[in-house]
């Protein structure tokens, strides 16, 4: 060995020179040629920069990083080269739709079989059954689980009798939530995230999975999904028991709960939605242990929107006194009063007769909600954008996301200051023609992405949009809340930045905040329900 280091001691520069370049051509090779049929590529003039400041600039602005590049490059459609990878990122809504229309060979199956895989642990025999004719024929009679539950949900999610029963289930848990705060003229002080994460949750829980729900055994598994739900892009990176240690133990220790609950049948007294979801799995051969950690997947469609938009929502009105009394005015029109001073909240009258309320929920998911959405480039696939004519080809293997948080944030489509809040922005315009309306005055879905899009459009934004609404309503009618002791003021928490190139739910608050509440007058008393949907 020692004579070997003093011949290349010896050797001088040239040797180390001769070195180096193998090693950059090594690099360059891994990271593939560029091909003038793609996307512009945001890359440097030196090798490599390109790749580690992209990834510097993910780590350090997380998903506002994408927000940057687009105010310096102008690009609808781009390429981020990442080493051996590409990350195409489409950021107007003319590409995303473009991206859309290529459903057979631009898929999110692929990605949802590796997160089962990844994220849920599945055995080798269940991802067979996950895998097995995920891009075959659908119309085959064994067909695919994925598709399959997906189905149900579509299904049973959409307007109608499932829906009905769900959504009466959620309600009838939140009107003792928010009805047993603050009883009387005195004051309340608590947490307020911390009450929205657990007590919306558990909820939500029992309204999908039945009274005997995992977190009904045990309500610390809400704080467990709540870390696994902020650990799930490092968890679906290399070694997460070492690298994500708290997040990889939360996962498990919310998966088993699945399991248990699995095992000993308490999807037998769950939702219909449930109950369809479980026969269904266990019909094609699955063990009900795998069903246990299968179902555990469902539980962040569930929570991880619904929950921090009902905080964020809350949060803007009380932010602002003057948009509080005008939603109050809309809300109260749909209270109906009854005996034993009850105060029955109308949730038909709610959702079609609160203009501005219904702006303000929205404008919440246009600023809380740009979530990058993924999909899997099975074939290379040239997509068309229609307003251009342009053409590009997006390369097999790679990913294309759906950048939310540069549509959700131009200029061009939402007019001044897109960056702030704006309860109104919703609002029918004086002009219909603006710029996130199509001719007839209708927004114009491609530029505004909160529940996804395309084929792969949330099947349960009614039943979330009807818990966010409902909950936040019931509490903005019924009490004052107030941040700053004595000063009747509410001043919400910052964002939380989600660091890294996912950011797949809705963003959290980056602390909480300390509330107190108080009985609205006329309110002291009051017992606050909800209609039925039925």
């Amino acid at each position: 060995m020692d004579a070997v280091q003093a011949k290349l001691r010896d050797a001088g520069p040239t040797v180390w020179l001769a070195v180096g370049a193998v090693v950059v051509a090594i690099l360059l090779h891994l990271v593939g040629s560029k091909d003038s049929r793609e996307p512009p590529y945001l890359d440097s003039r030196i090798p490599l920069v390109g790749h580690v400041r992209h990834l510097i600039g993910l780590y350090r602005y997380g998903a506002r990083y994408f927000t940057t590049l687009d105010q310096e490059h102008h690009l609808g459609l781009y390429t981020l080269p990442v080493f051996t990878n590409r990350l195409y990122v489409a950021g107007s809504a003319e590409w995303s739709t473009a991206v859309n229309k290529h459903s057979s060979t631009i898929d999110l199956y692929t990605l949802s079989s590796r997160a089962l895989s990844q994220l849920m642990g599945l055995n080798k025999e269940s991802m067979e059954i996950v895998n097995h004719n995920l891009h075959g024929d659908r119309k085959q009679t064994a067909g695919n689980i994925i598709f399959t539950l997906k189905d149900v949900m579509l299904k049973s999610l959409a307007p109608g009798r499932d829906l009905d029963e769900l959504n009466d289930k959620l309600l009838d848990g939140l009107s003792p939530l928010i009805s047993n705060l603050a009883r009387g003229t005195k004051s309340e002080k608590m947490m307020f995230w911390a009450w929205a994460r657990q007590q919306i949750s558990e909820v939500s829980m029992a309204a999908a999975y039945g009274e005997d729900n995992p977190v009904s055994r045990q309500p610390s598994l809400v704080e467990d999904f709540w870390q696994f739900d902020a650990s799930a892009a490092a968890l679906m990176a290399p070694w997460p028991a070492v690298f994500a240690r708290k997040g990889h133990l939360a996962r498990w220790r919310f998966i088993n709960g699945f399991v248990d609950y699995a095992v000993r049948g308490g999807y037998k007294q769950a939702s219909n939605l449930i109950q369809v979801r479980a026969r269904e799995a266990l019909a094609t051969g699955m063990a009900v242990d795998q069903y246990g950690q299968l179902e555990s997947n469902f539980a962040p469609g569930l929570l991880s929107n619904t929950v921090p938009a009902t905080f964020w929502l809350i949060s803007r009105v009380f932010e602002d006194p003057e948009l509080l009394a005008k939603c109050r005015a809309e809300i109260d029109q749909c209270l109906e009063k009854g005996e034993d001073n009850k105060h029955v909240l109308n949730i038909t009258r709610l959702q079609t007769q609160c203009p501005l309320f219904a702006s303000a929920f929205l404008e919440t998911l246009r600023t809380t909600a740009p979530l990058n959405t993924y999909r899997f480039i099975r074939e290379d696939t040239v997509v068309t954008n229609n307003s251009t004519q342009e053409s590009f080809l997006l390369r097999k293997g790679n990913l294309v996301q759906h950048a939310s948080t540069v549509l959700h944030s131009r200029a061009s489509v939402w007019g001044e200051n897109p960056d702030s809040f704006n309860a109104g922005r919703f609002l029918p315009p004086m002009d219909p023609a603006a710029p996130f309306r199509d001719a007839n005055g209708k927004m114009y879905s491609g530029s505004f992405r909160p529940f996804g899009g395309g084929v792969h459009l949330c099947p349960g934004r009614y039943f979330a949009q009807t818990s966010i609404l409902a909950g936040a309503a019931l509490f903005i009618a019924a009490y004052d809340m107030e941040s700053e002791p004595g000063t009747g003021r509410y001043v919400p928490p910052p964002f939380k930045n989600a660091k890294g190139v996912m950011f797949l739910s809705i963003i959290k608050p980056d602390r909480d905040v300390e509330v107190s509440l108080k009985r609205r007058a006329g309110f002291e008393n009051a017992e606050l329900e909800f209609s039925k949907s039925r």
